[in-house]
């Protein structure tokens, strides 16, 4: 198991009630961190996170590992290491 700070921005701090939290995962990926933080948080974080009808994650959800995001990297399959940091955000837009 390893233990990861994560760190949530705008929409996302009030359906988890805080800016950040430590977790311990059994896996070793973003995929497994995620799915741990959906059962942690149950459906008022998945319905943020995952399209209901395809149980996809939704390409507007932007995730980073230490500060590079993880279309940079290995997506969802990102390796995650012990005392990593993950920011969950959504791209802000305006118009």
């Amino acid at each position: 198991m390893l233990t990861v700070k994560v760190k949530y921005l705008g929409v996302i701090i009030p359906r988890v009630s805080e800016k950040e939290e430590k977790i311990r995962i059994r896996g070793k990926t973003v995929v497994d961190l995620v799915n741990e933080l959906s059962n942690r948080h149950g459906a008022k974080f998945r319905n943020l996170f995952f399209n209901p009808k395809t149980n996809l994650m939704i390409p507007q959800v932007m995730i980073s590992v230490n500060g590079r995001l993880i279309s940079d990297l290995n997506y969802f399959e990102t390796k995650l290491e012990d005392e990593d940091e993950v920011l969950f955000f959504f791209p802000v837009m305006g118009g």
